[in-house]
């Protein structure tokens, strides 16, 4: 995943993820849910997984947004990219899945290193 500085995360696990890694201050964005770590609550809420607040995601000028498969409502999704967001499909299925989507999200926050240990 390439870097991004403004992400919105639809997916709870992957906001934690994301300031876990030390990306916090680049989530702009996140749902009714994400409640951790502390500081996600500062962010911007944009809705629910499946009920996502299209325009006030649009509205934080994201760089990248965070969907997860089984999460996700498909109208949002096809929303969003209707409207040109750049939107990356997180599909995590397995422990090797888990691992690689934990070095992309590593390289999406430029904390690679972070990322790897």
């Amino acid at each position: 995943m390439r870097p991004a500085r403004r992400i919105v995360s639809l997916v709870p696990s992957l906001t934690e993820a994301l300031f876990d890694l030390g990306g916090g201050e680049r989530v702009v964005g996140v749902t009714n849910y994400c409640i951790s770590p502390p500081a996600a609550g500062e962010r911007e809420r944009v809705g629910g997984p499946r009920d996502a607040d299209v325009e006030r995601i649009l509205s934080l000028h994201p760089d990248r947004v965070l969907v997860g498969r089984e999460e996700t409502s498909r109208s949002s999704v096809d929303a969003l990219c209707a409207r040109g967001a750049d939107v990356e499909l997180i599909d995590c299925r397995s422990y090797q899945d888990a691992l690689e989507l934990l070095g992309a999200l590593g390289e999406l926050c430029e904390q690679e290193a972070a990322a790897a240990s």
